[in-house]
């Protein structure tokens, strides 16, 4: 059988969503080519064949993960999104950067019993193994504290092409697709996926939306999320900011206490360019075993 009968059965027989087909399709027949190769493949010939208008394939929903900050995101946070991406049927699943903390390169004025580099290279690689195993495909935003390690390098002259892959340093798994927002930027469904570094405050994602006149997802505010809409003549938007996923008391975040806004914990659930919400963390979850 070939990939392509394979992607039938999968798909419109077995009912798999779009991201389990591509995974296995990929795993099967190309475990060399990129993930976003992989899918447009698959979901270009799908879509081409009666079977697709047959089946009604479900609309595809996005799961966004709030900023994480590895090593120190919320021990529960991973439950949480779990569970939410579950009971929203989420067929595919963007985390919105800043993935990784890497307080140990910054250049403000450090703790002192804070982790130097590799351990909390170490440590953030084991926190992350949960969500390794919960999503093997996922598209990955780079976020301002994601190449603080880069930015670190030029400072002293070192070559950014001889500096070892962000997906190396971290093990991730080959399903998971890298994006930055400037040239590289993911786009979905007519909805831009973005960290946000350049959009500050309770306004942030309402602006990005009005800049790029198109829906806008984005994290980097921890202290502000939700779901703005905006209407033209023309059309419908939203700009969203998803929260983050941190535990707040780590010493990474010593910076927000004296801040009137305390961190929102939650994600985003994005059901087209028109819609979607954002769901916060619950109680049950910082209590959760």
């Amino acid at each position: 059988m070939g990939w392509k009968e394979e992607a039938k059965r999968l798909r419109f027989i077995e009912g798999l969503s779009w991201t389990k087909t591509t995974a296995e399709i990929q795993r099967q027949y190309f475990p060399n080519e990129d993930t976003q190769t992989v899918r447009e493949l698959v979901r270009g010939y799908l879509r081409r064949i009666p079977e697709y208008k047959i089946g009604k394939p479900q609309q595809e929903v996005i799961g966004v993960v709030g900023d994480l900050h590895a090593p120190f995101a919320h021990p529960n946070y991973i439950h949480f999104i779990k569970d939410t991406f579950k009971q929203h049927g989420v067929t595919r699943v963007v985390f919105i950067g800043d993935l990784f903390d890497h307080y140990s390169y910054s250049r403000f004025i450090k703790k002192p019993l804070a982790m130097n580099p590799r351990q909390e290279k170490e440590m953030a690689i084991e926190q992350m193994q949960d969500y390794y195993k919960a999503f093997p495909v996922a598209d990955v935003c780079l976020g301002n504290h994601d190449i603080r390690y880069i930015e670190r390098a030029e400072e002293f002259g070192i070559d950014e092409e001889i500096i070892k892959d962000f997906k190396d340093i971290y093990k991730m798994p080959k399903g998971w697709t890298i994006y930055d927002e400037y040239e590289n930027f993911l786009m979905i469904n007519d909805v831009l996926y973005i960290h946000g570094s350049a959009y500050n405050g309770k306004d942030g994602a309402k602006q990005a939306a009005l800049n790029e006149q198109m829906s806008v997802v984005m994290g980097h505010g921890h202290s502000f999320a939700g779901v703005f809409p905006i209407a033209n003549k023309r059309k419908l938007m939203f700009g969203m900011n998803v929260g983050c996923g941190i535990a707040i008391s780590e010493y990474a975040f010593a910076y927000n206490k004296k801040d009137k806004f305390r961190p929102l914990l939650g994600c985003g659930i994005v059901f087209n360019s028109n819609y979607a919400i954002w769901v916060p963390m619950g109680g049950q979850y910082f209590r959760h075993k």
